[in-house]
């Protein structure tokens, strides 16, 4: 791993000397091999904005401003190279659109709200006078649409923005981590991805578990030492299951808890490129690419950086949700003839015991809650 090694075990290994990688020349080459006219140039800016990132955006535990990121970000402007047709006469311009549309779809997913403003301008400083707009999935965009009204939700832009950026991870990583306060949205944002692309004939196979519920042995599997007979664990009993669905269905194997370093560094080798799943009994199952570990947590203070650096990141925060489309949802499945009791009692009443309810100190509440 990246701990320290204690000082007596230090004098057993001969000292080696390492080179920080140039990650200037590593962008450059993949930009070129990806196709694209004008690498030197777009290399240089995307490397300085991923160094500027990490010099002046807050510090977070989710945040990796690392090579791995970047990668992920040259792969994907490569995708979009390949959609925009290839051509052999773009224009430095134009190939920058595509480079800052990658970085946005990567990046803002991750930032917290008042980040996600500095970064907006950190663009625009490094890639000055061109204006960018997100990639537009319009299907999947109606099909969410369409997803909230059969739900009686409130539709919220930035929500929308969420799961259409979810998809998009999910997608490009194995792994996947949403992060967020308790009543942000997290499983929403999974019950309405999964209920668009059911409009859209993809049909999503869902296995749901409690990590910390229960022991590492019950989790990942043991091994009787008495007979060498081998006991599946709840997550190795999903992952056999998964591997036997055709390729066209979609699976997602949900980790609804805090993420402990206990557990989730057996799956380091599933979330990187191998997609390989190593047991304790020394067998290993591979995964297709229709298969994505998710992981929902209230933050990520115990995930070592080599675990943060291989997921995807979707970050919810309170500031995002708004209190009047809670209540509006809620207000909305009531039955008819109380709907409009509800709405001028809520006006009244329930605004005003919020407002004073946040006013209090925290050391009136029992237990530490957040706005929503």
């Amino acid at each position: 791993g990246r701990s320290e090694l204690p000082d007596n075990l230090k004098q057993l290994f001969r000292s080696v000397a390492m080179s920080a990688p140039d990650n200037t020349l590593i962008a450059e080459v993949i930009l070129f091999a990806e196709g694209y006219r004008h690498a030197k140039v777009i290399s240089s800016k995307v490397v300085e904005l991923f160094t500027l990132s990490r010099q002046l955006l807050s510090r977070q535990q989710h945040y990796d401003w690392g090579l791995r990121a970047l990668k992920t970000i040259l792969l994907i402007s490569g995708k979009l190279f390949a959609l925009h047709g290839n051509r052999k006469d773009s224009s430095e311009k134009e190939e920058m659109e595509l480079v800052i549309k990658a970085v946005r779809l990567n990046t803002l997913a991750k930032l917290t709200f008042d980040d996600t403003k500095r970064f907006e301008d950190l663009i625009m400083d490094i890639f000055p006078g061109i204006v960018v707009s997100d990639a537009i999935y319009k299907d999947l965009e109606e099909a969410i649409e369409a997803s909230l009204t059969e739900m009686k939700l409130d539709p919220l832009p930035s929500q929308i923005k969420k799961v259409v950026q979810l998809n998009e991870n999910l997608s490009q990583r194995m792994g996947c981590v949403i992060v967020g306060p308790s009543g942000s949205g997290k499983s929403t944002l999974l019950r309405i991805l999964r209920s668009a692309l059911a409009k859209l004939k993809q049909e999503v196979v869902v296995h749901t578990m409690n990590p910390k519920a229960m022991p590492r042995q019950q989790l990942l599997g043991h091994m009787d030492l008495d007979t060498r007979e081998w006991f599946d664990g709840v997550l190795t009993a999903s992952a056999r299951q998964v591997v036997k669905e055709p390729p066209e269905v979609r699976s997602w194997i949900i980790c609804d808890g805090d993420i402990d370093p206990e557990w989730v560094e057996s799956l380091n080798t599933v979330l990187d490129d191998n997609r390989l799943l190593t047991m304790p009994s020394g067998e290993r199952i591979r995964f297709g690419p229709n298969v994505n570990f998710i992981f929902e947590t209230n933050d990520l203070r115990f995930a070592s950086p080599a675990t943060v650096s291989r997921m995807g990141m979707i970050f919810l925060s309170e500031k995002d949700m708004q209190i009047s489309c809670l209540v509006k949802a809620w207000v909305d499945r009531q039955p008819e003839a109380l709907r409009p009791n509800l709405t001028s009692w809520l006006d009244q009443s329930f605004y005003k015991g919020l407002d004073w309810v946040l006013m209090q100190p925290p050391s009136m509440f029992v237990v530490q809650t957040t706005k929503v």
